[in-house]
């Protein structure tokens, strides 16, 4: 009984094993199963000069157990042995690299891993469309729901026509898919405070040219009110609180910070209010108010509103007090 068990047991295991090879080499053979070992780089797109890490997925069975190092264009990097990671200087902008990694197995294999990279400065310029006012020092910035133009420049390229561009903001594909020649996007802010802008550039092969990640923050659009005149021009000095009514006639315009400039060129709301009632003695400029000496003094609380009905974030009130 046992002789035959066994017999059968054989019998199994010989009418098997063509199946097991046939699977095997339908994989490619059991090796193929596993990915060859991969460089990665990190940055993966590094700029001249800076520190850039490659590091390489050794714990992989075609390698596990072998003997590492580390070339930098042909020259081994000191204190690379055996190590799954090294660190390096990117060189001088547009100038080819190659990192190697070569295993020696126990098996007395040699797996060589090499990939190419080259340094460029990359930078993307971002350009708020969002209104300040013509004397204002400092940069616009984005509101919830403003419009944004971004650009980006890689040294060393002339022309951009040959490379594909994939615009994110977030996970979120800028115009659905990757667009040829097109180094440049616009987009519309979200609800988050901070978004996060990728680019990534690609060669018409698919191969990796530049890959760049930048923050861009949101912030509320607000008032400042300022005294008109017309001999000497807009004051660059915001009113403080209140404006004290010297002479008899005065003109205080509003000025918006980071409001859109669709909305602030053609804004669906623009109501100034004195003491709560309806002011309609306003300019050609609905952002103007001219303000006249009455009979009685006392004073005032003058308020302005402007905002988008479509895009209710777009929008900013304010007040000062009138004093007569």
């Amino acid at each position: 009984m046992r002789k035959l068990t066994l017999f059968c047991l054989a019998l199994f295991i010989l009418s098997t094993s063509p199946a097991l090879a046939q699977f095997e080499d339908l994989l490619g053979g059991a090796s193929s199963v596993y990915a060859d070992p991969e460089i990665t780089l990190k940055p993966s797109s590094p700029e001249p000069g800076e520190r850039v890490t490659a590091s390489v997925n050794s714990y992989i069975p075609s390698v596990n157990g072998s003997a590492i190092s580390w070339k930098l264009d042909g020259k081994e990097i000191p204190g690379s042995a055996n190590k799954n990671s090294v660190s390096f200087v990117a060189g001088k902008d547009g100038m080819e690299q190659t990192i190697t990694t070569t295993f020696n197995t126990p098996k007395g294999q040699t797996i060589v891993v090499k990939d190419e990279f080259t340094p460029r400065y990359l930078d993307i310029i971002i350009e708020p469309q969002t209104h300040v006012p013509s004397f204002y020092l400092g940069r616009a910035m984005p509101s919830t729901g403003s419009l944004v133009n971004a650009t980006l420049l890689i040294s060393g390229l002339n022309s951009y026509s040959d490379y594909l561009f994939t615009w994110r903001v977030g996970r979120t594909v800028v115009g659905g898919s990757s667009q040829r020649g097109k180094n440049f996007t616009s987009f519309e802010t979200t609800l988050d405070r901070y978004m996060l802008l990728s680019v990534e550039v690609t060669g018409t092969d698919g191969s990796l040219v530049a890959k760049k990640t930048v923050s861009v923050p949101s912030v509320n659009p607000f008032l400042k009110f300022y005294e008109y005149s017309p001999l000497l021009g807009l004051s660059n000095q915001p009113i403080n609180k209140s404006l004290s009514l010297i002479g008899n006639v005065t003109t205080v315009r509003a000025e918006p910070y980071y409001l859109d400039s669709r909305v602030y060129n053609n804004p669906a709301i623009a109501d100034w209010t004195l003491n709560k009632a309806s002011y309609t003695d306003t300019n050609s400029n609905p952002y103007e108010v001219t303000l006249k000496r009455g009979s009685t003094s006392g004073r005032s609380t003058l308020n302005f509103h402007v905002r988008d009905t479509a895009q209710l974030l777009q929008g900013a009130r304010g007040s000062i007090g009138i004093n007569l």
